[in-house]
């Protein structure tokens, strides 16, 4: 797993340069039959990523005003989304980063898969992706295709985002003797 960006509490992230500059072992890693997968992170923004999404789903997001900044096609029939939005630079900002994420998954994933944290490796474009365990067969994987990508903010997460930060705020407000 490849953490990309310049950081956040102890992680390191491998800047863009970086990465370029490990470009060959990257590639050993996919030539391997590994599959790549990588984590946006960084100290001034959220990169939410919804997992396993039905078309159904992601028509639902995208409906109902969800702007991801990238969607990957993971599988067959499924879909990873991923929304940015800019930190609101408080002390909540992983607990806001948090229930984001379980807001959307819970939401838009599959109702079956198990709820997942705010940092969360994303496969990467062009990855094989074995459909089965254990599988090494071509007819049993799936390359992970990008369907979209745009350097955006989602204005509706973002709003969404400061609803949160509030609730935690008067929370803790009515904690404080």
């Amino acid at each position: 797993i490849l953490m990309l960006g310049e950081g956040q509490e102890g992680i390191k992230g491998f800047t863009p340069r970086e990465l370029e500059q490990r470009e060959l072992g990257v590639q050993g890693i996919q030539k391997k039959g590994d599959v790549l997968q990588y984590t946006p992170i960084s100290a001034h923004k959220h990169y939410i990523l919804i997992d396993q999404i039905s078309q159904e789903s992601l028509d639902r997001l995208l409906h109902n005003g969800y702007k991801p900044a990238v969607v990957l096609k993971s599988a067959p029939d499924r879909f990873q989304a991923i929304i940015t939005i800019p930190k609101l630079e408080t002390p909540f900002d992983d607990q806001v980063g948090h229930w984001l994420t379980l807001f959307l998954n819970k939401t838009y994933e599959d109702p079956e898969r198990k709820y997942i944290g705010a940092i969360y490796p994303h496969v990467a474009p062009g990855s094989v992706v074995r459909l089965h365990e254990n599988s090494n067969n071509v007819e049993g994987s799936h390359v992970a295709t990008l369907i979209k990508a745009e350097c955006c903010e989602c204005a509706k997460t973002q709003d969404l985002a400061a609803e949160i930060l509030q609730e935690l705020q008067s929370k803790q407000d009515l904690s404080v003797p």
